[in-house]
């Protein structure tokens, strides 16, 4: 493979400005939840790798038996790729 790329992707998309009919919402705030995802796969789809899932908590309620998953998850207080995942 020559290069990968990470796409950040929130999981469940907030709009950054909240408004009700074009005027400000008071009382709420933008979700800061976060997870990071990388995806590697060749041009023709023959080398695929396992989904690199970056989230913010060590234990995740959502992955408990996360060994069964054909992915690979780690995590980072801010849900960033980093020179340690590389």
């Amino acid at each position: 493979m020559r290069a990968s790329g990470g796409h950040g992707w929130g999981a469940r998309c907030f709009p950054i400005a909240l408004s009700l009919w074009g005027r400000p919402c008071s009382g709420r705030k933008v979700s800061k939840e976060r997870v990071t995802v990388l995806f590697c796969v060749n041009m023709d789809g023959s080398d695929k790798r396992r989904l690199f899932i970056i989230g913010k908590y060590k234990r995740p309620r959502c992955f408990k038996k996360r060994e069964c998953l054909p992915v690979v998850y780690t995590a980072n207080g801010k849900a960033w790729m980093t020179q340690e995942f590389i």
